[in-house]
């Protein structure tokens, strides 16, 4: 199934992507944003997400990043109904 963005905070320049993903309370959850340079950090629920290789296993909770295709790609165990994800750059 899809989950939902019950909240999303549309970025200045500077400032970070914050939004809400709901989904199932334990399920993993994965985010996809395209079209953005390498962020510094991602953080879930307060919580600072490692950044992977792009050759790191998929299933691997965290954060990587695709030079080529400008892509960022969020896994992540959802922790609330509405779990808060920022992306600073």
């Amino acid at each position: 199934g899809w989950g939902d963005v019950p909240e999303l905070r549309t970025p200045t320049a500077g400032a970070p992507l914050v939004l809400n993903l709901r989904y199932p309370r334990g399920q993993h959850n994965e985010l996809i944003v395209c079209g953005v340079s390498r962020p510094s950090r991602v953080m879930v629920a307060g919580q600072l997400l490692e950044g992977h290789a792009t050759d790191a296993p998929r299933n691997a909770i965290g954060w990587r990043y695709d030079d080529a295709r400008r892509a960022l790609s969020i896994r992540f165990e959802q922790v609330e109904p509405a779990t808060p994800v920022q992306v600073h750059w």
